[in-house]
Formats: structure tokens, C-alpha cells, sequence
């Protein structure tokens, strides 16, 4: 089977990097030049240059355009050899998660600390091992920190070349892994317990891409246990385990409907009030809604939102730390870290105060 176009001219480019065709500082041909010499569409053309920028041979200016790096020839001079890595993906059609912008900023803190390098890496959700940067099978790269990524085939090629990693946010299957994430199960128990306690009986939630990410399925376990505690029994037509904006809306509309929605993530939440306004339903008075996550966006959301606010840069600090342990070979004493939430309470759940309340569960 042959490579698909934008990989193919990926290797060109990438080999008249390391050649020295295309040298330090050189500005590459523009996208609509390399359409009309190679017969390709400007998508493959778009892929190619960025996936060498986010390998780090290219850097694109604004403006300006795309221009080779000196990262090359780093590596040629056994520069980047104490070089660690951080992974992550994100799907390509949706705005960058602040959520991975913070952990990130957390785990550049503590490489400073630790003296050393951190690269970062964007890959497509659902890569394969042709997707990782090459520098890992140069062997200058000593530890990887996979954030948000759980493709069995990047785990087994990490651990079958003995490079050390640590797992960050979602968990994957296997034994003897390391792992940094949320204590999810335990914020949402205690989200359950909040609404219960300001008066709510039918609590439903939204929670539309369990099945594929481990900590959505986590906060679903967690809203399970808190109503179970609570003495409340879940109703299945008051749970959205899959994308369905239509369910939402009749959700939001029936008159024997939950009268609040615990969404799995604030994202969720935000589009239950957007379909909620669009519907003329007022949000708290009709019904109530809460997220998880904490997204700096929920203080500014109409109305502010409550959640469960998460500790992504401790959360980065902490995986950054772990993998220098395993690179230094020192003993670590736990191989799963959970991190707590935080409950900020804001108006969307009918809590009514003059100022923005945080409340912190041990």
C-alpha cells in the first residue's frame, strides 16, 4: 500500500532538511507553490508543512511563511541527547483544549527545574506509528509523556524500545503503566452530592463520548455512585451517553425532564445552554446545569457556570517529574497519581450569591 501524498511529500522535505538542500533559516516554497509543483491539493500540502513544524524542522511565521529551523542539525551534533517528549492529540477540526495549553505550561515549569529539554509534539487523533516524530527512533529521546493518548500501538513501540513514559489524563489497558490524571470518579460523586444538597431530586446527565475517552467513563461511574449514595435512582431516559443534539433539546423541553444536567465536560455544558436559549428555557430558573473541567470560559458563560475545576498544570508538573524519575532510575513510590477537583459554584445551578464561591473536597 502506498503512502498517502501528504507523508510522501513530508519525507521529500524532510530529507532536504537533513541534507542540507534546504538550510537553517531558508524560507520553503508556499503551500500554492508546492500545490502546482507536485499536482497536490493545498489540504496535503497544509499536512505535510505541519507535521514538520510540530517535528520541529519547520517554524511558520505570519506573514512571512515557513522556514527551516536549526533542529536538524541539533540532532546531528548530538545536541537534543537529554531531550524528554510530550505527545499529545487533538482533533483537527476543534480549537486547541486550554486545558493541554496549561499542563503543558505546568511541565515546561518543572523541566526548567530539572534542567533539561522538553519537545512537544501535536499528532492526529488516531495516529499510527508513522505519525510520531523521528527523533524517536533516533534514540536521542529519553522519556515520553502521552498526553491524552492511549493508541495501544504508540504504547507497545515505547515500551518494546525501552523508552520510559508516563501516561497523562486519559489511562490506558495494560500493567505496570504510570499514570497522572483526575481524580474524576471522586468530583463527580461529590458534584452529585452538591446538587442534592441545594434541593435537586431528578438529576440527569450528558456525557456524549464515554465510550471513547476512560475519564468520561470514570464521571459517569462517579454520578452512578453519588445518586446510589444519595438514595436516588438514575432514570435511563435522563442520561445522553452519545452525540445527540436533538435528545438534548427534547431533554431540556420534557415536563417530567431532570431538573439539572451534570455534563461531563464544560464544553457539553456550554452547548446545553446554547440549544437551552435557542429553546427560550431559562438556565437556573427552569432547570440547572454543571460541568466538569474547568474551563476559564465558564466564569464568562451566560450564566457563569458551575464545575469541577481540574489541576492540569500540577497535573503537568507532576507527569514531568515522574518520567525524570524513571530516566534517572529512581524508585517511584506510586505508579497512579489522581489529583483532586475543585467545586467552583456559580450561578448556573440556581446557587444564588454575590460572589463567585470555590469550595475544596478532600
Amino acid at each position: 500500500m502506498s503512502k498517502a501524498k501528504y507523508i510522501q511529500l513530508k519525507e521529500y522535505l524532510r530529507r532536504l532538511i537533513e541534507e542540507q538542500e534546504l538550510k537553517p533559516g531558508e524560507k520553503i516554497p508556499s503551500q500554492k507553490e508546492l500545490t502546482e509543483e507536485f499536482g497536490i491539493g493545498r489540504l496535503t500540502a497544509r499536512q505535510a508543512i505541519g507535521q514538520l513544524v510540530n517535528e520541529g524542522y519547520l517554524n511558520s511565521q505570519q506573514g512571512k511563511g515557513t522556514f527551516v529551523t536549526n533542529y536538524a542539525w541539533r540532532v546531528k551534533n548530538n545536541e537534543l541527547k537529554e531531550t524528554l517528549m510530550l505527545l499529545f492529540s487533538e482533533e483537527p477540526s476543534r480549537l486547541p483544549n486550554p486545558h493541554f495549553i496549561t499542563f503543558i505550561q505546568g511541565a515546561a515549569a518543572e523541566v526548567r527545574r530539572q534542567n533539561t529539554r522538553l519537545c512537544v509534539f501535536d499528532i492526529p487523533t488516531g495516529s499510527s506509528l508513522v505519525d510520531l516524530p523521528r527523533v524517536l527512533e533516533e534514540g536521542w529521546v529519553r522519556g515520553v509523556i502521552l498526553l491524552g493518548i492511549t493508541n495501544p500501538a504508540i504504547i507497545n513501540h515505547l515500551a518494546k524500545n525501552r523508552i520510559p513514559f508516563v501516561l497523562a489524563h486519559e489511562r490506558a489497558q495494560g500493567d505496570r503503566l504510570y499514570y497522572v490524571g483526575t481524580a474524576n470518579k471522586q468530583g463527580a460523586i461529590e458534584m452529585v452530592r452538591y446538587l442534592v444538597e441545594i434541593g435537586h431530586k431528578k438529576i440527569g446527565m450528558l456525557n456524549s463520548y464515554q465510550q471513547e475517552h476512560s475519564f468520561l467513563r470514570e464521571r459517569y461511574e462517579g454520578y452512578r455512585l453519588g445518586m446510589e449514595k444519595n438514595g436516588i435512582k438514575i432514570r435511563d431516559e435522563h442520561v445522553i451517553k452519545k452525540p445527540d443534539k436533538k435528545r438534548i433539546s427534547e431533554l431540556i423541553g420534557e415536563r417530567d425532564g431532570p431538573s439539572a444536567i451534570f455534563c461531563g465536560t464544560d464544553f457539553e455544558a456550554f452547548e446545553v445552554m446554547a440549544i437551552a436559549w435557542q429553546k427560550g428555557v431559562a438556565i437556573p430558573n427552569d432547570f440547572a446545569v454543571v460541568g466538569f473541567g474547568g474551563s476559564e470560559l465558564g466564569a464568562y458563560s451566560m450564566p457563569p457556570l458551575t464545575t469541577m475545576q481540574e489541576q492540569f498544570y500540577e497535573m503537568g508538573r507532576i507527569a514531568l517529574r515522574q518520567l525524570w524519575s524513571l530516566v534517572s532510575g529512581k524508585e517511584i513510590a506510586k505508579r497512579n497519581i489522581e489529583l483532586k477537583s475543585k467545586l467552583v459554584i456559580r450561578d448556573s445551578c440556581g446557587f444564588r450569591k454575590s460572589k463567585e464561591h470555590s469550595i475544596d473536597f478532600h
